[in-house]
């Protein structure tokens, strides 16, 4: 058995050790002005992930369409472009895969984006991947003669 002095000092070491690892926790706060457990974390935050989805301009011939299709990560994405045409007589539409299917089969569908019939559209708009998704752009109704249709899109995401 320990004897009673022995308890003593024990208990009086183990005092004095946790007193001295709290003053060093208290100095370390007041010095820098932190709580000591405190760290700056490292720098995490990764790049933003780019999707190109289409630049430049494009034949669409009248009744023809251009399906621009592209993936994206498992990310909030905000996807922003500019098209320019087809015109009053054609759509713009962004879908995702299963409802690209679902149109092309002529049934109705909600698309994420709808362009209406102007000549000019911009496109800005938040989506969660992931998922295969559809830019599709549409001449159905043009003038007899091929027009290019202006499209620049791309997806940020984060």
């Amino acid at each position: 058995m320990i004897s009673k002095t022995m308890s003593s000092v024990l208990a009086t070491l183990l005092f004095v050790a946790v007193s001295a690892g709290m003053a060093a926790v208290w100095f370390t706060s007041y010095s820098t002005g932190r709580p000591a457990s405190y760290q700056i974390p490292p720098d995490t935050a990764a790049p933003p992930v780019v999707v190109p989805i289409a630049s430049g301009s494009v034949e669409v011939p009248p009744g023809a369409h251009r399906d621009f299709q592209f993936l994206l990560p498992s990310h909030l994405c905000r996807i922003t472009g500019h098209l320019v045409g087809p015109g009053t007589g054609g759509i713009a539409l962004l879908l995702n895969d299963t409802t690209y299917e679902r149109f092309k089969a002529g049934k109705r569908v909600s698309p994420y984006w709808d362009s209406g019939r102007t000549g000019e559209s911009k496109l800005d708009l938040l989506v969660v991947g992931p998922g295969v998704f559809h830019l599709f752009v549409d001449n159905e109704s043009g003038p007899s003669a091929r027009r290019p249709v202006s499209v620049q899109a791309q997806a940020t995401c984060r």
